[in-house]
């Protein structure tokens, strides 16, 4: 991608674990006692990207990217245009299409291995 720029709201949240940069988010939480973490599994109960370029630690303050194009850390090889979900450390994974799975949102573009920024559309 050449433009990596986020174009899309943003929400700030408590982080209440480490997160890593340009992680799936997840949210848990009621009202103001809200907070968020990197999501865990494909099941994750996930609300956007956070646009982090370094590690914000426990009780740091993280922006979420909840809509437009985010750029995410990729957990593998994945296709332009199929819709991902999280792995086990936050990073969009092709979805499988199973039961339970949260779709964060489609790829802009596609990318040959891990660890590689992508763009997403979020849902």
């Amino acid at each position: 991608m050449s433009n990596r720029s986020n174009l899309g709201s943003k929400q700030s949240y408590i982080t209440s674990a480490i997160v890593l940069p340009r992680r799936i988010i997840a949210l848990a939480g009621i009202g103001a006692a809200t907070t968020c973490a990197q999501a865990a599994a494909a099941s994750s109960n996930v609300f956007g990207i956070g646009v982090n370029s370094a590690t914000i630690p426990l009780g740091g303050l993280l922006d979420v990217q909840i809509d437009g194009i985010a750029i995410c850390v990729s957990g593998a090889a994945v296709a332009a245009g199929v819709p991902v979900i999280s792995d086990s450390t936050g990073r969009c994974i092709i979805a499988a299409g199973t039961a339970g799975e949260r779709i964060v949102g489609t790829t802009a573009e596609g990318c040959a291995a891990a660890d590689t920024l992508v763009g997403v559309k979020l849902n």
